[in-house]
């Protein structure tokens, strides 16, 4: 019996380092090491007592709610959709690794996520670099985004993420040389990359960490950094290609919604938001349902008088915000639902001072996502949720044994 728990304790801990190093790196990989702990969490058994463990905490309770309502939306999906919305809510079986890693997981182990994770988003941020520098070479829309392995928009937040996570672990670990080095690597990424999203997450979290940590000379520090990123974003914007196409591109794209133009990509997310005002009108508590909703925002695309010439209608497949998707497919109880998986994750008493601020910034950058695209349709946003809120609970796990 001994072995055979040695055996289960060695196989999480395998797959779940194994995950955390894949997130950055490889759909496949996230896939395969993930559906590895479903199988394992199965044979491993003892259900009854990972049930009675999962509803005694709240974030638990509400995945599990979660998971239970996106089924329960199935039930008024138009039977000719119903198999394409029963795939389209499939992933949301990441939503189950927090609740096998909480229940079978070593709570000591928690450092090895974190660095398995670190360790993959230094090999991805090295491969980044090589594109920029053309020591690699890839297809010509990849090396413009630099991201390898994963949509830039979602890349860009995994970089400002780990590189805010980096200088957390430089600062309550005090290991300023490795974690400075790799800080200063994932930085590079970002910002010669195309990483809008992800850039203004950085500076503004940056400052806010710098105002809450108890920092001497404060003030100079913060005069410091801001000249630091004012002359930084000067010089991008002058010698980096990329930053200077992307700004100029939101530029012109505010300027066009001025003169009541839609045609691109700001615009096109205003559009989705005014198709979602329509439905709240129509269908405001349970929502259209599982691709129901994507069928509506398809037919109110063709026939707007201006959206339906729009070039750009072709890449609006979906809402392009997780709030108004949700809201679209689930109604108000799903957006209830979503916001108390973070409310909830919010509320897990951490007392360790650097978990603690490692759950404001998981949080933050999530919630803040949420406003720009879909995260919880795509496999590595995903992962990212399942990995630190695991990481997250098994530090309560660790807390609480003591």
């Amino acid at each position: 019996m001994i072995a055979s728990q040695q055996t289960f304790a060695k196989g999480f801990l395998f797959l779940s380092m194994a995950f955390a190093f894949s997130l950055p790196l490889s759909r496949a990989g996230i896939n395969l090491f993930g559906f590895g702990l479903f199988v394992l969490w199965i044979v491993e058994g003892g259900f009854k007592e990972k049930f009675q463990t999962l509803i005694k905490e709240k974030f638990t309770l509400t995945i599990l709610l979660f998971l239970l309502y996106q089924a329960v939306v199935l039930l008024w999906v138009e039977p000719q959709h119903r198999a394409m919305a029963v795939d389209y809510s499939f992933k949301y079986i990441y939503f189950l690794i927090p609740l096998i890693l909480y229940t079978s997981l070593d709570p000591k182990q928690l450092k090895a996520l974190l660095y398995a994770f670190l360790a993959g988003m230094l090999v991805t941020s090295l491969e980044s670099l090589a594109l920029y520098f053309d020591l690699y070479h890839h297809t010509t829309k990849i090396a413009h985004s630099l991201s390898l392995h994963m949509w830039h928009t979602y890349y860009s937040v995994y970089l400002a993420f780990s590189a805010i996570l980096v200088l957390l672990l430089m600062w309550y670990k005090k290991a300023f040389l490795l974690f400075g080095g790799l800080f200063l690597l994932i930085s590079a990424a970002l910002f010669l990359g195309v990483a809008r999203t992800g850039e203004l997450f950085f500076v503004v979290f940056i400052f806010y960490f710098l105002l809450k940590l108890p920092i001497k000379h404060k003030k100079t520090i913060l005069a410091s950094v801001s000249a630091i990123f004012l002359v930084a974003i000067l010089a991008l914007y002058q010698f980096n290609s990329i930053f200077h196409d992307r700004a100029n591109m939101a530029v012109q794209d505010i300027q066009q919604i001025k003169h009541e133009n839609l045609c691109n990509s700001l615009g096109m997310r205003l559009f989705t938001w005014r198709v979602a005002g329509e439905i709240l009108e129509s269908d405001p508590l349970l929502g259209l349902g599982t691709i129901d909703h994507l069928e509506y925002l398809q037919n109110a695309l063709s026939k707007d008088k201006q959206a339906s010439v729009c070039e750009i209608k072709d890449q609006i497949s979906n809402f392009h915000a997780q709030y108004i998707e949700t809201f679209a497919q689930s109604g108000l109880v799903g957006v209830v639902l979503l916001l108390a998986l973070f409310y909830t994750l919010a509320r897990l008493p951490i007392q360790d001072p650097l978990y603690q601020n490692i759950k404001i910034l998981f949080i933050a950058i999530l919630l803040y996502d949420f406003f720009l695209e879909y995260p919880f349709r795509v496999t590595s946003m995903l992962g990212l949720f399942a990995l630190f809120s695991s990481i997250l609970l098994l530090q309560k796990r660790s807390e609480d044994a003591l």
